[in-house]
């Protein structure tokens, strides 16, 4: 009986070790990928024959958790151009709840060159992470043979740079001359100079000649200024007669009576 038992537990070990493989081989797996990733250009490093492969400055790192144990990690580098496939992300095609962690890389990851044969996985192996900070938390749902279900939706980090052209500044164009305005003011101040000296040589040249025309002993009084006049009072004009009213004529004396006859002798 005992070395029945014993047969039968290697029996059961073996069928066990070799249905293993064919249960890891049923269990499908359906591969989705990252929708949203940012896009980050090719740029030039220091001249326009120095092409550099575009990228995020801060990496972003996803996980894909399954009740804490880590199931898928990818790292995003943003695309080149936005018909480049996005990251691939292979979860198992079934029924499941995750949970999607989105950290920031707190290296940045430096620029690469654009050489012949140089793929972006070779540049990855030099690359490290550092801290990866979690920005983000999400669920994800997944459903048996349903691609969309499987794919990751790109969340923003709190950097979202990409490197850019870092050619040397170029000075800038020189201003055009402009005229000093002091110089310019000096020389007004030197023409009024010359005009006032000029105007006072010929204003004491007339001094001169006018008092030489002077008799002796006269002395010049400034000249005043005219006063101004004030208004003369217009005189009244006469009225117009007025017609007088026609006087009462006196009554004529009555003529005196004749004389007598005067008596004789009396002439």
């Amino acid at each position: 009986m005992i070395r029945h038992n014993l047969r039968s537990r290697t029996a059961f070990a073996l069928a066990a070790l070799l249905a293993a493989p064919l249960v890891a081989c049923s269990n499908d797996q359906l591969r989705s990928g990252v929708t949203g990733e940012p896009v980050c250009p090719d740029f030039t490093l220091g001249g326009a024959d120095n092409k550099m492969r575009g990228g995020l400055r801060q990496p972003v790192q996803v996980r894909v958790l399954d009740d804490g144990d880590p199931v898928v990690r990818v790292l995003l580098l943003g695309k080149r151009v936005e018909a480049d496939p996005s990251v691939r992300v292979i979860l198992p095609d079934a029924d499941a709840e995750y949970t999607v962690e989105w950290a920031q890389c707190s290296n940045e990851r430096a620029s690469v060159p654009l050489r012949a044969g140089k793929t972006q996985e070779r540049d990855l192996t030099a690359y490290e992470c550092g801290e990866a900070k979690v920005y983000k938390t999400d669920p994800l749902v997944t459903k048996k043979g349903d691609r969309a279900s499987h794919e990751l939706t790109f969340q923003p980090p709190p950097n979202p740079a990409c490197w850019t052209d870092e050619r040397p500044a170029e000075p800038p164009p020189a201003p055009a001359a402009v005229p000093d305005a002091g110089a310019e003011d000096a020389g007004a101040e030197d023409a009024g100079a010359d005009a006032a000296s000029s105007d006072a040589g010929d204003a004491g040249d007339a001094a001169a000649d006018a008092g030489a025309a002077k008799p002796t002993g006269t002395t010049d009084k400034p000249a005043e200024a005219p006063k101004p006049e004030a208004p003369k009072p217009e005189a009244p004009k006469p009225e117009a007669p007025k017609p007088e009213a026609p006087k009462p004529e006196a009554p004529k004396a009555a003529p005196a009576p004749p004389e007598g006859p005067k008596p004789a002798g009396t002439q």
